[in-house]
This record gives structure tokens, sequence and C-alpha cells, in this order.
């Protein structure tokens, strides 16, 4: 268990320096990051409402 938090925290640290956030500042990089984790957070709580209530929701596509 403690080799796998090191890959994964490897991955990170390269994804952190050699991907394409990697030419912006600290604190863009903060501020990216931030809006990426809440923008999964949210998408992760719609999930579980939608598996929780969807039985009970009537949802209509159309104009």
């Amino acid at each position: 268990m403690l080799t796998q938090n090191y890959i994964v925290m490897d991955v990170i640290k390269d994804i952190l320096q050699n991907g394409p956030i990697a030419s912006f500042s600290l604190w863009t990089r903060g501020i990216l990051l931030s809006i990426f984790s809440s923008i999964v957070c949210t998408l992760l709580v719609m999930l579980v409402l939608l598996f929780s209530y969807g039985t009970h929701m009537n949802i209509q596509f159309g104009y």
C-alpha cells in the first residue's frame, strides 16, 4: 500500500513538472488545480445524487 502511494505521487509530480501546466507559476497552478478538483467533486456529488434519487425523478428531454 505504501509503494502505491509513492507511485501515485510520482505520477502527479511528473504531470506537474512535465505537463502543459508546468510553465505556469505556482499561484496559477494552484488555481487551475483547485478549479479542476472542484469540478470533479461537483460531478461526483451529482452522480451520487443521481444514483440515490434517480428512480424518483421525472426527467424529460425536449424543448
